[in-house]
């Protein structure tokens, strides 16, 4: 019986150690793993054309990763085709001018944009692009503005939608749109009384569907989960575009997967 009782002293002795060394690894590993993440420079891709038959100008800007790294070859392309597709839609919004409303008249599209990225070892890097863009048909009382985001993975090129995010059957959709509609009655609190129906218009525009929360209606930051509300969908237009960061501590446990592991990020936003 002593013997039987030291060895099982000397299994756990050496178990215990081998365990811990095994754990220590694979902290290791998961603290260490985005540590060869390459440097990225963002340059500005240009876009403009003058149409006298159809009296429009389009001034477009746009984001191009320097690099020829498979990752950085599929974003370039994603966010081209956007863009491309953005100024053939604005394009065929104008073919039907065929005179000018009112002597100098013209449409025109211009779009901006910003970007950020979202480093935290052991998680998938990520990036964001945040277009605003201003299209406007002469004769129209203003621009119809509009701003559209793209999120994507840095390591592997991948678009990144919103239900990527969250967990399966989460119901997130439920949870962020409670937050969302809580922040912005905030945000209006001093409109409220002034501004008949703002408050129903603020729960319509924050209500739990695919079309309030789409995957160019946010965008990921180090300090949170940013929401974008176009003008009109929350308040009338001279309120303009609005956003509202979700700290991810408040969606811990609704994250998906890696998401979910780590939910402190780093504060290098914008930094490649």
């Amino acid at each position: 019986m002593k013997n039987t009782g030291s060895k099982r002293i000397w299994v756990v002795a050496f178990i215990v150690p081998v365990v811990l060394i095994l754990i220590g690894a694979g902290v290791f590993f998961y603290l260490s793993q985005d540590e060869a993440l390459p440097k990225f420079e963002i340059t500005t891709g240009v876009l403009k054309e003058e149409n006298r038959e159809h009296f429009y100008d389009i001034d477009v800007e746009y984001p191009e990763i320097k690099g020829d790294s498979e990752a950085v070859v599929k974003i370039n392309k994603q966010v081209k085709n956007f863009v491309d597709k953005r100024v053939a839609d604005f394009k065929s919004s104008t073919l039907e001018i065929e005179q000018q409303p009112f002597p100098d008249a013209k449409s025109s599209l211009v779009i901006r944009f910003e970007y950020g990225t979202r480093v935290k070892r052991g998680v998938h890097p990520t990036i964001y692009f945040r277009f605003e863009e201003s299209p406007y048909i002469a004769g129209a009382a203003h621009p119809n503005g509009a701003v559209i985001s793209s999120n994507f993975n840095l390591k592997t090129g991948d678009y990144l939608k919103l239900s990527d995010f969250f967990a399966y059957q989460s119901d997130f959709l439920s949870t962020i749109s409670k937050l969302a509609s809580d922040d912005l009655l905030k945000q209006f609190d001093t409109f409220k009384n002034s501004q008949d129906g703002l408050v129903d218009w603020i729960k319509a525009g924050t209500a739990p569907t695919a079309d309030n929360y789409n995957d160019g209606s946010f965008y990921v930051k180090p300090e949170g989960f940013t929401l974008i509300f176009n003008p009109y969908q929350v308040a009338p237009y001279v309120f303009g575009e609005r956003e509202v960061t979700i700290p991810w501590e408040q969606l811990r446990s609704y994250l998906a997967g890696e998401w979910a592991a780590s939910v402190v990020f780093s504060k290098d936003d914008n930094q490649l």
